[in-house]
């Protein structure tokens, strides 16, 4: 993954953070029907996996989020640390279970 690259794109965006949420609810829903779906949830059954699915919409929601991030001020190091601390937190709760 470049993150150069999606910091770069980032700050070409012109949505503000608002919208950058509402199209983060968006894509929400997106992957929320995609998962109904693949699991074949009462009343999606007649619905298709879209082209992408799940791993897509995924996708989808990692950059509005990383863009969100970019926008407000967060660097590719800060994100690498904070990610790895989060890391950390989730594997001793997970060795803990």
């Amino acid at each position: 993954m470049n993150l150069g690259r999606i910091e770069r794109l980032s700050f070409l965006e012109q949505k503000r953070s608002m919208d950058l949420l509402a199209k983060l609810m968006e894509e929400c829903g997106e992957l929320a029907s995609e998962v109904a779906i693949d699991d074949g949830v009462v009343g999606y059954a007649y619905k298709n996996p879209g082209e992408d699915g799940i791993r897509g919409e995924c996708v989808d929601i990692l950059l509005v989020v990383l863009c969100l991030y970019f926008k407000n001020g967060g660097s590719i190091g800060e994100l690498e640390e904070r990610v790895m601390s989060k890391c950390d937190k989730w594997e001793k709760v997970s060795i803990n279970e």
